[in-house]
């Protein structure tokens, strides 16, 4: 006898009534929003979403909640997210609309208080618009194109002062997928987080000659500081 699955009838206030369907026999199903397919043993393989749900750290995540809660932020007036992998973790990059000029410094500390931190974005960028489809939903993949150009020019616009500054700045870039605005800029303003500070700490003993203490990058997360760090370890090494 196969085991049945209990499944709800529906979501409290009927949103997402798209979600259940019923087949020919009367059976209720429910749309998970995964993609799929069948493989000749009869195993189901799932390829990707449907939907803009991601997964980060292990975690499920909708890319529209964290669109909602921007939204909600002082002088937004939209909001639009996306989501990028590389070296196997995935990155949430968040794109704002403002009256007036905002700062990712400020925006990160406005969501901390109100996702998880699995959840915060690595990059939070305000541009001038939102792409929009021709259905006027938002162009994800236009999305990307632009901040991608808006990370070309903020790349052209900052000159490291040496070499060790470029090092820096570039595993800055490589961590989390955009070059550093300006040599005082924080490492965890800009979307690092613990895990990535431990990374950056262990690539830059290739600069500095051995692996960079982390209490001292989270004392100083700044390109200046830690290209200053990475100077001094090289000095002592010398000696």
């Amino acid at each position: 006898m196969g085991v049945r699955t209990a499944l709800a009838l529906g979501y409290v206030g009927g949103d997402g009534e798209d979600r259940f369907t019923t087949d020919d026999a009367g059976v209720l199903h429910y749309r998970t929003g995964d993609r799929g397919r069948r493989l000749p043993d009869s195993a189901l393989e799932i390829t990707g979403r449907s939907d803009n749900q991601i997964k980060v750290r292990g975690y499920r995540v909708e890319l529209e909640e964290i669109e909602a809660t921007l939204r909600k932020a002082p002088d937004v007036t939209e909001a639009g997210a996306y989501a990028e992998s590389e070296d196997g973790e995935t990155r949430i990059v968040a794109c704002v609309t403002a009256d007036e000029e905002t700062t990712p410094a400020a925006l990160r500390a406005y969501l901390r208080d109100r996702l998880p931190d699995y959840m915060m974005p690595a990059r939070i960028q305000q541009v001038p618009r939102l792409p929009l489809s021709t259905n006027g939903k938002l162009d994800r993949t236009a999305l990307r194109t632009l901040v991608a150009g808006i990370g070309q020019e903020r790349a052209a616009g900052f000159t490291p002062s040496d070499a060790t500054e470029a090092a820096v700045a570039a595993l800055w870039h490589e961590l989390l997928g955009a070059p550093p605005s300006s040599a005082d800029q924080n490492f965890f303003d800009a979307g690092g987080h613990s895990l990535l500070a431990v990374r950056l700490a262990g690539r830059l003993a290739a600069t500095a000659g051995r692996r960079v203490p982390l209490r001292r990058i989270l004392g100083a997360p700044t390109v200046t500081a830690i290209a200053a760090l990475c100077r001094e370890i090289q000095q002592e090494e010398q000696i």
